[in-house]
């Protein structure tokens, strides 16, 4: 019997690289670019034959199910197979051409997608807002804006906020999320709140949406000593594949943009 030919480091290394050990069916199929444990298959089924276009990375169930025959259902073709790897190449070759990070788009969209307020003076990641008495506030509905400061078209798909003002809100912008319990020191980690607009919304390059808080009359002091000002936005975006020319599939993800709010006296 004739020993079987190890794929050398070289050859191996290259796979695993251009891969970056994505199953390429569940890539193919499913969209699914998670790391997976698997293995390197033959794609003409003859383990000797190590050429660099007769491999790909596929998952261990893919990998069996490739490998194995079957008399009633159609398994996958060596050319179907051979699709889903280029493919997967060719997206991640185009995810390092356009100078994203490997960590699948998050420093991108972390970096690019800011809060601001025009309204209001910022410092940091806090938002000052001006009032004529520190120790109450009347009513204030506060204006501050979502940006898409990159140079990619994005889907704003939905905007949750939490934060541990449980006793006001505006149903105009926001609408209750379902309580999701305790937490281990039996308080309230946070009270959830999903945006009511620009939902699955499409922000050019260099553009905002402006979102909406409504702050009821408040007494700062006591509020300040009680609740944390700080507001988690959970934000799901998706980058359409139409701005890579359809050449890779959407990616979605999604990211935490925080920030505080700090109320300060009018100067006279």
């Amino acid at each position: 019997m004739e020993e079987r030919k190890k794929i050398s480091t070289e050859i191996e290394t290259e796979v695993l690289i251009k891969s970056k050990r994505r199953c390429c069916v569940c890539f193919g199929i499913n969209g699914d670019d998670e790391e997976k444990s698997g293995q390197i298959a033959h794609l003409d089924k003859n383990r000797n034959n190590n050429s660099l276009d007769n491999l790909a990375f596929l998952c261990l169930q893919h990998h069996d199910k490739y490998d194995s025959t079957t008399s009633q259902s159609k398994n996958y073709t060596k050319n179907e197979i051979k699709s889903y790897r280029d493919k997967l190449y060719k997206y991640f070759y185009k995810l390092y051409d356009n100078k994203f990070s490997s960590n699948d788009y998050y420093e991108y969209l972390n970096s690019n997608i800011k809060i601001e307020s025009e309204h209001n003076e910022m410092k940091g990641d806090t938002i000052v807002i001006d009032v004529d008495n520190p120790e109450v506030m009347d009513a204030k509905l506060v204006e501050f804006e979502l940006w898409n400061g990159g140079e990619l078209e994005l889907v704003i798909n939905k905007i949750e906020m939490r934060n541990r003002l449980p006793f006001h809100y505006c149903r105009e912008y926001w609408t209750p999320l379902p309580f999701k319990g305790l937490d281990k020191n039996n308080t309230v980690p946070y009270i959830r709140y999903m945006y009511n607009h620009f939902i699955n919304f499409e922000i050019e390059s260099k553009k905002y949406i402006s979102l909406f808080y409504f702050f009821p009359q408040l007494r700062i002091g006591l509020l300040q000593k009680i609740y944390s000002l700080q507001f988690d936005f959970i934000i799901e975006v998706t980058i359409p594949s139409k701005s890579f020319n359809y050449e890779i599939p959407d990616v979605t993800r999604e990211i935490t943009k925080t920030i505080f709010f700090e109320f300060r006296k009018k100067d006279i």
